[in-house]
Protein backbone atom coordinates (compact mmCIF):
# COMPACT_ATOMS: atom_id res chain seq x y z
CA UNK A 1 0.00 0.00 0.00
CA UNK A 2 1.29 3.33 -0.92
CA UNK A 3 -0.42 5.98 1.64
CA UNK A 4 -0.02 10.01 1.53
CA UNK A 5 0.71 10.90 5.02
CA UNK A 6 1.82 14.39 5.43
CA UNK A 7 5.13 15.17 8.11
CA UNK A 8 5.10 18.93 8.78
CA UNK A 9 8.94 19.57 9.63
CA UNK A 10 9.13 23.13 10.96
CA UNK A 11 12.47 24.75 10.63
CA UNK A 12 14.28 27.87 12.76
CA UNK A 13 17.61 28.29 13.53
CA UNK A 14 19.07 30.90 15.91
CA UNK A 15 17.64 31.53 18.87
CA UNK A 16 14.30 29.70 18.15
CA UNK A 17 13.98 26.23 18.58
CA UNK A 18 12.50 24.23 15.22
CA UNK A 19 9.88 21.95 15.79
CA UNK A 20 8.96 18.72 13.70
CA UNK A 21 4.94 18.06 14.02
CA UNK A 22 3.86 15.10 13.38
CA UNK A 23 -0.45 14.09 12.29
CA UNK A 24 -2.24 11.63 11.87
CA UNK A 25 -0.12 9.50 13.60
CA UNK A 26 0.55 6.29 13.82
CA UNK A 27 1.11 5.78 10.21
CA UNK A 28 -0.27 2.84 8.83
CA UNK A 29 1.59 0.26 6.52
CA UNK A 30 -1.60 -1.12 6.71
CA UNK A 31 -3.03 -4.93 5.98
CA UNK A 32 -0.30 -7.41 4.78
CA UNK A 33 -0.67 -10.41 3.30
CA UNK A 34 1.65 -12.78 0.36
CA UNK A 35 0.37 -9.53 -2.36
CA UNK A 36 0.91 -6.79 -0.10
CA UNK A 37 3.40 -4.10 -1.24
CA UNK A 38 4.20 -3.16 2.23
CA UNK A 39 5.95 0.09 2.24
CA UNK A 40 4.06 3.91 3.32
CA UNK A 41 5.15 6.84 1.52
CA UNK A 42 5.63 9.74 3.81
CA UNK A 43 6.42 13.20 2.50
CA UNK A 44 8.19 15.22 4.54
CA UNK A 45 7.80 18.90 4.23
CA UNK A 46 10.09 21.84 5.27
CA UNK A 47 8.31 24.89 5.71
CA UNK A 48 11.28 27.03 6.82
CA UNK A 49 13.36 29.51 4.59
CA UNK A 50 16.89 27.32 5.51
CA UNK A 51 17.95 24.26 3.22
CA UNK A 52 17.64 21.09 5.99
CA UNK A 53 19.59 17.39 5.33
CA UNK A 54 18.22 14.08 6.61
CA UNK A 55 21.03 12.46 8.29
CA UNK A 56 19.43 8.98 8.64
CA UNK A 57 16.48 6.77 10.02
CA UNK A 58 17.15 4.82 12.70
CA UNK A 59 14.65 1.48 12.05
CA UNK A 60 16.23 -2.41 12.52
CA UNK A 61 16.92 -5.26 9.78
CA UNK A 62 12.70 -5.46 9.20
CA UNK A 63 13.15 -2.24 7.45
CA UNK A 64 13.78 -0.82 4.52
CA UNK A 65 14.10 2.79 4.03
CA UNK A 66 14.66 4.95 0.38
CA UNK A 67 14.68 8.92 -0.07
CA UNK A 68 13.54 10.79 -3.25
CA UNK A 69 16.30 13.00 -1.98
CA UNK A 70 18.17 13.66 1.28
CA UNK A 71 18.10 17.50 0.55
CA UNK A 72 14.99 19.58 1.16
CA UNK A 73 15.58 22.99 0.06
CA UNK A 74 12.93 25.61 1.71
CA UNK A 75 9.44 25.22 1.37
CA UNK A 76 10.02 22.05 -0.35
CA UNK A 77 8.66 18.43 -0.38
CA UNK A 78 10.25 14.81 -0.10
CA UNK A 79 9.26 11.25 0.25
CA UNK A 80 10.64 9.11 2.54
CA UNK A 81 9.21 5.58 1.79
CA UNK A 82 9.18 2.80 4.81
CA UNK A 83 8.81 -1.08 3.93
CA UNK A 84 8.19 -3.49 6.57
CA UNK A 85 8.72 -7.39 5.77
CA UNK A 86 7.08 -8.99 8.48
CA UNK A 87 8.32 -12.20 10.87
CA UNK A 88 5.66 -13.16 12.90
CA UNK A 89 1.45 -12.76 12.16
CA UNK A 90 -0.59 -10.68 13.95
CA UNK A 91 -0.41 -6.62 14.98
CA UNK A 92 2.55 -4.54 14.32
CA UNK A 93 3.29 -0.80 16.55
CA UNK A 94 7.12 0.05 15.43
CA UNK A 95 9.09 3.25 16.23
CA UNK A 96 11.23 4.76 13.89
CA UNK A 97 13.76 7.68 14.79
CA UNK A 98 14.65 10.33 11.91
CA UNK A 99 17.52 12.37 12.42
CA UNK A 100 17.59 16.11 10.95
CA UNK A 101 20.39 18.46 10.45
CA UNK A 102 18.61 21.26 12.28
CA UNK A 103 17.99 19.15 15.64
CA UNK A 104 20.09 18.13 18.25
CA UNK A 105 17.88 14.73 18.73
CA UNK A 106 16.13 12.28 16.41
CA UNK A 107 12.65 13.10 15.57
CA UNK A 108 10.32 9.66 16.07
CA UNK A 109 7.28 8.20 14.21
CA UNK A 110 5.23 4.83 14.78
CA UNK A 111 4.35 2.85 11.72
CA UNK A 112 1.51 0.34 12.44
CA UNK A 113 -0.54 -2.43 10.70
CA UNK A 114 -1.60 -6.18 11.01
CA UNK A 115 0.22 -8.86 9.30
CA UNK A 116 -2.25 -12.03 7.94
CA UNK A 117 0.39 -13.78 6.26
CA UNK A 118 4.25 -13.63 6.76
CA UNK A 119 5.96 -13.03 3.20
CA UNK A 120 7.84 -16.14 2.49
CA UNK A 121 9.98 -13.73 0.01
CA UNK A 122 12.06 -10.59 1.46
CA UNK A 123 11.67 -7.97 -1.80
CA UNK A 124 13.20 -4.46 -2.20
CA UNK A 125 12.11 -1.57 -1.25
CA UNK A 126 11.57 0.15 -4.75
CA UNK A 127 13.47 3.15 -5.56
CA UNK A 128 11.80 6.52 -6.45
CA UNK A 129 13.90 6.19 -9.69
CA UNK A 130 12.24 3.23 -10.57
CA UNK A 131 9.06 3.94 -9.94
CA UNK A 132 7.03 6.87 -9.25
CA UNK A 133 5.05 8.24 -6.73
CA UNK A 134 1.46 6.68 -7.44
CA UNK A 135 -1.15 9.42 -6.05
CA UNK A 136 -4.42 7.76 -7.65
CA UNK A 137 -6.58 5.94 -4.99
CA UNK A 138 -8.48 4.09 -7.21
CA UNK A 139 -8.40 0.63 -8.44
CA UNK A 140 -10.51 -2.01 -10.60
CA UNK A 141 -11.40 -4.65 -8.08
CA UNK A 142 -12.26 -8.19 -9.72
CA UNK A 143 -13.68 -10.51 -7.67
CA UNK A 144 -15.04 -14.22 -8.98
CA UNK A 145 -17.03 -16.47 -6.98
CA UNK A 146 -16.53 -20.49 -7.52
CA UNK A 147 -17.74 -23.62 -5.72
CA UNK A 148 -15.49 -24.83 -3.57
CA UNK A 149 -16.14 -28.74 -4.59
CA UNK A 150 -16.71 -28.46 -8.42
CA UNK A 151 -14.44 -25.56 -8.88
CA UNK A 152 -17.02 -24.48 -11.24
CA UNK A 153 -18.35 -20.67 -10.86
CA UNK A 154 -21.25 -19.42 -9.47
CA UNK A 155 -23.73 -17.07 -11.18
CA UNK A 156 -25.94 -14.51 -9.24
CA UNK A 157 -23.88 -14.78 -5.59
CA UNK A 158 -23.98 -11.51 -3.86
CA UNK A 159 -21.29 -9.30 -3.12
CA UNK A 160 -21.13 -6.88 -0.49
CA UNK A 161 -18.28 -4.57 0.01
CA UNK A 162 -18.46 -2.89 3.06
CA UNK A 163 -16.24 0.19 4.41
CA UNK A 164 -15.66 1.65 7.50
CA UNK A 165 -19.39 0.39 8.28
CA UNK A 166 -21.11 1.23 5.17
CA UNK A 167 -22.38 -1.01 2.85
CA UNK A 168 -21.21 0.84 -0.33
CA UNK A 169 -21.49 -2.08 -2.71
CA UNK A 170 -24.30 -4.75 -3.98
CA UNK A 171 -23.14 -6.90 -6.97
CA UNK A 172 -23.94 -9.81 -8.56
CA UNK A 173 -21.83 -12.09 -10.27
CA UNK A 174 -22.52 -13.05 -14.33
CA UNK A 175 -22.90 -16.62 -15.60
CA UNK A 176 -18.81 -16.94 -15.34
CA UNK A 177 -18.89 -16.13 -11.11
CA UNK A 178 -17.08 -12.52 -12.23
CA UNK A 179 -17.58 -9.05 -11.27
CA UNK A 180 -15.69 -6.20 -11.16
CA UNK A 181 -15.96 -3.15 -9.50
CA UNK A 182 -13.67 0.61 -9.76
CA UNK A 183 -13.28 1.24 -6.06
CA UNK A 184 -11.49 3.43 -3.72
CA UNK A 185 -7.77 1.80 -2.30
CA UNK A 186 -8.68 0.31 1.27
CA UNK A 187 -9.58 -2.52 3.58
CA UNK A 188 -12.78 -4.20 3.14
CA UNK A 189 -14.97 -6.01 4.86
CA UNK A 190 -16.60 -8.85 2.26
CA UNK A 191 -19.67 -10.55 2.43
CA UNK A 192 -20.68 -13.59 -0.55
CA UNK A 193 -23.54 -15.40 -0.29
CA UNK A 194 -25.30 -17.41 -2.91
CA UNK A 195 -28.54 -19.63 -2.79
CA UNK A 196 -27.88 -23.13 -1.49
CA UNK A 197 -24.58 -22.24 -0.28
CA UNK A 198 -23.18 -21.15 3.38
CA UNK A 199 -22.31 -17.39 3.01
CA UNK A 200 -18.62 -16.44 3.85
CA UNK A 201 -17.64 -13.03 5.47
CA UNK A 202 -13.86 -11.68 4.90
CA UNK A 203 -11.72 -9.09 5.45
CA UNK A 204 -9.09 -8.43 2.68
CA UNK A 205 -6.74 -4.95 1.76
CA UNK A 206 -7.59 -4.43 -1.61
CA UNK A 207 -5.02 -2.32 -3.77
CA UNK A 208 -3.14 -2.17 -7.08
CA UNK A 209 -1.02 -5.25 -6.96
CA UNK A 210 -4.21 -6.79 -4.79
CA UNK A 211 -7.00 -6.20 -6.65
CA UNK A 212 -8.65 -9.80 -7.55
CA UNK A 213 -10.52 -12.08 -4.84
CA UNK A 214 -11.56 -15.30 -5.62
CA UNK A 215 -13.86 -16.98 -2.83
CA UNK A 216 -14.92 -20.44 -2.58
CA UNK A 217 -18.81 -20.99 -1.26
CA UNK A 218 -19.34 -24.30 0.15
CA UNK A 219 -22.43 -26.37 -0.29
CA UNK A 220 -24.81 -25.56 2.28
CA UNK A 221 -26.43 -29.13 4.04
CA UNK A 222 -29.38 -30.09 2.85
CA UNK A 223 -32.22 -29.77 5.10
CA UNK A 224 -34.39 -32.84 5.51
CA UNK A 225 -37.91 -32.00 4.84
CA UNK A 226 -40.78 -32.82 6.80
CA UNK A 227 -42.79 -35.91 5.82
CA UNK A 228 -46.65 -35.87 5.67
CA UNK A 229 -48.23 -39.00 6.58
CA UNK A 230 -52.09 -39.10 5.97
CA UNK A 231 -54.42 -41.99 5.57
CA UNK A 232 -55.94 -41.02 2.49
CA UNK A 233 -54.15 -42.04 -0.91
CA UNK A 234 -56.69 -40.52 -3.26
CA UNK A 235 -54.69 -37.84 -5.47
CA UNK A 236 -57.84 -37.19 -7.37
CA UNK A 237 -59.75 -36.07 -4.29
CA UNK A 238 -58.03 -33.38 -2.48
CA UNK A 239 -61.19 -31.92 -0.50
CA UNK A 240 -61.56 -35.62 1.72
CA UNK A 241 -58.51 -35.27 3.65
CA UNK A 242 -61.02 -33.01 5.73
CA UNK A 243 -63.42 -34.82 7.77
CA UNK A 244 -66.97 -33.45 6.28
CA UNK A 245 -68.36 -33.41 10.21
CA UNK A 246 -65.42 -31.54 11.30
CA UNK A 247 -65.91 -28.87 9.68
CA UNK A 248 -69.47 -28.55 10.15
CA UNK A 249 -68.82 -28.93 13.87
CA UNK A 250 -66.56 -25.35 13.60
CA UNK A 251 -68.77 -23.18 15.87
CA UNK A 252 -69.79 -20.09 14.41
CA UNK A 253 -69.66 -16.43 15.66
CA UNK A 254 -71.85 -13.88 14.34
CA UNK A 255 -69.66 -10.69 14.03
CA UNK A 256 -71.58 -7.42 13.99
CA UNK A 257 -69.08 -4.26 13.03
CA UNK A 258 -70.49 -0.80 14.14
CA UNK A 259 -69.27 1.31 10.71
CA UNK A 260 -68.87 4.73 12.12
CA UNK A 261 -66.62 3.85 15.32
CA UNK A 262 -64.73 1.55 12.97
CA UNK A 263 -64.31 4.81 10.93
CA UNK A 264 -63.91 6.90 14.31
CA UNK A 265 -60.67 4.75 15.31
CA UNK A 266 -59.08 4.72 11.98
CA UNK A 267 -59.02 8.45 12.31
CA UNK A 268 -57.49 8.46 15.19
CA UNK A 269 -54.95 6.00 14.03
CA UNK A 270 -53.97 7.72 11.37
CA UNK A 271 -53.83 11.08 12.54
CA UNK A 272 -51.04 9.66 15.62
CA UNK A 273 -49.17 8.05 12.57
CA UNK A 274 -48.82 11.28 11.12
CA UNK A 275 -48.06 13.33 14.10
CA UNK A 276 -45.16 11.03 15.30
CA UNK A 277 -42.16 11.26 13.36
CA UNK A 278 -40.44 7.95 14.79
CA UNK A 279 -43.32 5.18 13.81
CA UNK A 280 -40.73 2.90 14.29
CA UNK A 281 -39.26 3.94 17.62
CA UNK A 282 -42.43 5.97 18.80
CA UNK A 283 -42.52 7.95 22.25
CA UNK A 284 -45.71 6.48 23.32
CA UNK A 285 -44.12 2.91 23.34
CA UNK A 286 -40.28 3.41 24.11
CA UNK A 287 -38.93 5.58 27.05
CA UNK A 288 -36.04 8.22 26.45
CA UNK A 289 -32.67 7.40 26.63
CA UNK A 290 -29.63 7.90 28.02
CA UNK A 291 -27.02 5.89 26.26
CA UNK A 292 -23.59 6.00 26.84
CA UNK A 293 -21.63 3.75 23.77
CA UNK A 294 -18.30 1.97 25.82
CA UNK A 295 -16.48 1.42 22.77
CA UNK A 296 -13.47 -1.47 22.52
CA UNK A 297 -10.98 0.18 19.81
CA UNK A 298 -7.82 -2.26 21.28
CA UNK A 299 -5.57 -3.40 18.39
CA UNK A 300 -7.45 -6.66 18.42
CA UNK A 301 -10.19 -4.99 16.65
CA UNK A 302 -8.24 -4.03 13.86
CA UNK A 303 -7.99 -6.14 10.31
CA UNK A 304 -10.11 -8.84 11.76
CA UNK A 305 -13.56 -7.31 10.63
CA UNK A 306 -14.44 -7.01 14.33
CA UNK A 307 -14.71 -2.62 13.92
CA UNK A 308 -16.51 -2.88 10.52
CA UNK A 309 -19.00 -5.22 11.85
CA UNK A 310 -19.06 -2.36 15.04
CA UNK A 311 -19.73 -0.03 13.05
CA UNK A 312 -22.09 -1.41 10.95
CA UNK A 313 -24.67 -1.85 13.93
CA UNK A 314 -23.76 1.52 15.59
CA UNK A 315 -24.36 3.13 12.38
CA UNK A 316 -27.35 1.27 11.76
CA UNK A 317 -28.77 2.51 15.49
CA UNK A 318 -27.95 6.24 14.64
CA UNK A 319 -30.71 7.05 12.17
CA UNK A 320 -33.13 5.26 14.60
CA UNK A 321 -32.52 7.82 17.60
CA UNK A 322 -34.79 11.07 18.20
CA UNK A 323 -34.56 14.45 19.73
CA UNK A 324 -35.51 12.72 23.22
CA UNK A 325 -32.53 10.42 23.69
CA UNK A 326 -28.69 11.57 24.57
CA UNK A 327 -26.05 9.74 23.24
CA UNK A 328 -22.83 9.93 24.45
CA UNK A 329 -19.35 7.48 23.33
CA UNK A 330 -15.84 6.63 24.94
CA UNK A 331 -13.51 4.27 23.76
CA UNK A 332 -11.03 2.88 25.52
CA UNK A 333 -7.22 1.10 24.57
CA UNK A 334 -4.38 2.07 26.31
CA UNK A 335 -6.80 4.82 27.80
CA UNK A 336 -10.49 6.05 27.86
CA UNK A 337 -11.38 9.06 26.40
CA UNK A 338 -14.39 10.56 25.18
CA UNK A 339 -15.06 11.05 21.69
CA UNK A 340 -18.83 12.42 22.02
CA UNK A 341 -19.92 14.54 24.42
CA UNK A 342 -23.27 14.20 25.04
CA UNK A 343 -26.00 15.38 22.63
CA UNK A 344 -29.45 14.60 21.55
CA UNK A 345 -29.90 11.53 19.42
CA UNK A 346 -31.24 13.32 16.16
CA UNK A 347 -28.12 14.36 15.08
CA UNK A 348 -27.30 11.25 12.81
CA UNK A 349 -24.32 13.14 10.52
CA UNK A 350 -22.43 14.05 13.52
CA UNK A 351 -22.66 10.86 15.40
CA UNK A 352 -21.88 8.60 12.08
CA UNK A 353 -18.64 10.58 11.56
CA UNK A 354 -17.52 10.06 14.64
CA UNK A 355 -17.83 6.12 14.67
CA UNK A 356 -16.57 6.35 10.89
CA UNK A 357 -13.16 7.58 12.53
CA UNK A 358 -12.46 5.02 15.26
CA UNK A 359 -9.55 3.48 14.84
CA UNK A 360 -8.25 0.51 16.98
CA UNK A 361 -4.96 0.38 19.06
CA UNK A 362 -3.34 -0.28 22.10
CA UNK A 363 -4.21 -2.19 25.13
CA UNK A 364 -7.20 -2.76 26.39
CA UNK A 365 -8.30 -0.72 29.82
CA UNK A 366 -11.84 -1.59 29.68
CA UNK A 367 -12.18 -0.66 33.61
CA UNK A 368 -11.13 2.81 32.77
CA UNK A 369 -13.76 2.81 30.10
CA UNK A 370 -16.13 1.39 32.38
CA UNK A 371 -16.00 3.83 35.02
CA UNK A 372 -15.60 6.69 32.39
CA UNK A 373 -18.85 5.55 30.71
CA UNK A 374 -20.87 4.85 33.77
CA UNK A 375 -19.70 8.68 35.16
CA UNK A 376 -21.35 10.07 32.07
CA UNK A 377 -24.51 8.09 32.11
CA UNK A 378 -24.82 9.21 35.77
CA UNK A 379 -24.08 13.54 35.03
CA UNK A 380 -27.31 13.29 32.25
CA UNK A 381 -29.45 10.88 33.97
CA UNK A 382 -33.02 10.59 32.34
CA UNK A 383 -35.41 10.14 35.63
CA UNK A 384 -37.92 7.69 34.41
CA UNK A 385 -36.01 6.96 31.45
CA UNK A 386 -34.06 4.14 29.57
CA UNK A 387 -30.06 5.05 31.16
CA UNK A 388 -27.91 2.63 29.96
CA UNK A 389 -23.96 1.75 29.37
CA UNK A 390 -23.77 -0.07 26.14
CA UNK A 391 -20.25 -1.82 25.96
CA UNK A 392 -18.99 -3.08 22.54
CA UNK A 393 -15.73 -5.36 22.68
CA UNK A 394 -14.16 -8.49 20.87
CA UNK A 395 -13.15 -9.77 24.58
CA UNK A 396 -12.31 -9.26 28.13
CA UNK A 397 -10.43 -6.97 30.25
CA UNK A 398 -6.29 -6.98 30.20
CA UNK A 399 -5.67 -4.51 32.78
CA UNK A 400 -7.15 -5.29 36.05
CA UNK A 401 -6.70 -1.85 37.87
CA UNK A 402 -10.52 -1.74 38.09
CA UNK A 403 -13.23 -4.39 39.41
CA UNK A 404 -15.81 -4.05 36.52
CA UNK A 405 -17.99 -6.44 38.74
CA UNK A 406 -18.31 -3.75 41.24
CA UNK A 407 -18.68 -0.96 39.25
CA UNK A 408 -21.73 -3.06 37.70
CA UNK A 409 -23.43 -3.40 40.85
CA UNK A 410 -23.01 -0.54 42.01
CA UNK A 411 -24.30 1.72 39.39
CA UNK A 412 -27.15 -1.01 39.01
CA UNK A 413 -28.48 0.11 42.37
CA UNK A 414 -28.64 3.72 40.44
CA UNK A 415 -30.62 2.74 37.65
CA UNK A 416 -27.86 3.02 35.30
CA UNK A 417 -27.88 -0.80 33.41
CA UNK A 418 -25.14 -2.07 31.35
CA UNK A 419 -25.30 -4.73 28.13
CA UNK A 420 -22.42 -5.69 26.01
CA UNK A 421 -22.08 -6.48 22.42
CA UNK A 422 -19.42 -9.19 22.33
CA UNK A 423 -18.03 -8.96 18.38
CA UNK A 424 -16.58 -12.45 17.40
CA UNK A 425 -16.30 -13.36 21.08
CA UNK A 426 -15.33 -16.83 22.03
CA UNK A 427 -17.01 -18.45 24.77
CA UNK A 428 -14.39 -18.49 27.27
CA UNK A 429 -14.68 -14.30 27.26
CA UNK A 430 -17.92 -14.57 26.85
CA UNK A 431 -18.23 -16.28 30.82
CA UNK A 432 -16.49 -12.91 31.99
CA UNK A 433 -18.47 -10.43 30.20
CA UNK A 434 -21.82 -12.17 30.70
CA UNK A 435 -21.25 -11.97 34.64
CA UNK A 436 -20.71 -8.15 34.36
CA UNK A 437 -24.14 -7.71 32.38
CA UNK A 438 -25.57 -10.50 35.33
CA UNK A 439 -24.61 -7.71 38.00
CA UNK A 440 -26.05 -5.00 35.82
CA UNK A 441 -29.08 -5.67 34.83
CA UNK A 442 -28.31 -5.68 31.09
CA UNK A 443 -28.05 -8.20 28.19
CA UNK A 444 -25.42 -9.84 26.38
CA UNK A 445 -25.82 -9.39 22.69
CA UNK A 446 -23.22 -11.27 20.58
CA UNK A 447 -22.38 -10.03 17.06
CA UNK A 448 -21.31 -12.81 14.61
CA UNK A 449 -22.11 -11.85 11.43
CA UNK A 450 -23.13 -9.29 9.32
CA UNK A 451 -26.47 -10.09 9.31
CA UNK A 452 -26.35 -9.73 13.13
CA UNK A 453 -24.95 -7.14 13.11
CA UNK A 454 -27.36 -5.24 11.17
CA UNK A 455 -30.49 -4.83 13.84
CA UNK A 456 -28.17 -6.14 17.24
CA UNK A 457 -27.76 -2.34 18.42
CA UNK A 458 -31.73 -1.39 17.68
CA UNK A 459 -33.39 -4.59 18.72
CA UNK A 460 -31.17 -4.25 22.74
CA UNK A 461 -32.11 -0.27 22.53
CA UNK A 462 -35.74 -1.17 21.86
CA UNK A 463 -35.74 -3.98 24.60
CA UNK A 464 -34.60 -1.74 27.43
CA UNK A 465 -36.50 1.25 26.61
CA UNK A 466 -39.66 -0.41 25.65
CA UNK A 467 -42.68 0.98 28.09
CA UNK A 468 -44.25 -1.56 30.40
Amino acid sequence: MKNLVIIFVLFAFGSVNAQTVFLDQPYEIGYIDKSSQRYVDVPIKNTSDKKVFIFRAEADKRFQIRYSSKELLPDSTVYMRVQFNPEVKGPFSEKIAIHFSCYSEPKTIKVTGFTQDVPTLSINCPSFSAQDVNTSLHLQLEIKVIDKGTREPIQKAQVILIKNGIPLEKLLTNSKGFVEKEVELGLYYFVVSAQTYLPVEFVKYVNRNNNVVLVELEKAPEKELPVIETNNTDEDNPEDLFDPDEIESTPTVEIIIDEVEVQDTISEVIVEIEDDPYPHFSVNEFKPSNIVFLVDVSRSMAYTGKLDLLKVAMINLAGMLRDVDQITMVSYSDNANIILETMQGNNPDTIISIIQGLKAHGHTAGGKGMKKAYQKAEEFFIPQGNNQVIMATDGGFTQKDINPYKLAKKYKKKGITISIVGVKTNQLQELSLEKVVGLGDGNYVRIKNYEEAQGALIDEIKSSAKRE
